[in-house]
């Protein structure tokens, strides 16, 4: 079963803000890939990271063609925040998705 995503924000540090359709919201830090995966290094040039948006069935965040995360990947290894206080573990505070 796929974890539809309902929204996403591409936040500092490269990591990405998501929330599922269940109203879990995930922090996923994608820096690790970024630094091993010869495409996610592209995230850095011109700001591309920040066009971060959701595939068409939901199931995943895309940024263009060649570069794309599956929403079972974030739901797994994202970190899991609180969805009523809003707040990233280390006192960062949530911008109000779109």
């Amino acid at each position: 079963m796929f974890h539809k995503i309902k929204n996403v924000m591409a936040a500092c540090n490269y990591s990405l803000i998501v929330e599922f359709d269940d109203g879990t919201i995930k922090d996923y830090d994608l820096n690790p890939l970024i630094e091993q995966n010869e495409q996610f290094k592209k995230l850095k040039e011109n700001e591309l990271f920040y066009n971060a948006h959701i595939d068409v069935d939901r199931c995943g965040v895309i940024w263009d063609d060649t570069i794309d995360i599956s929403s079972e990947e974030i739901w797994d290894n994202g970190e899991l925040l609180d969805s009523q206080t809003k707040e990233v573990p280390n006192k960062k505070t949530l911008k109000a998705f779109k």
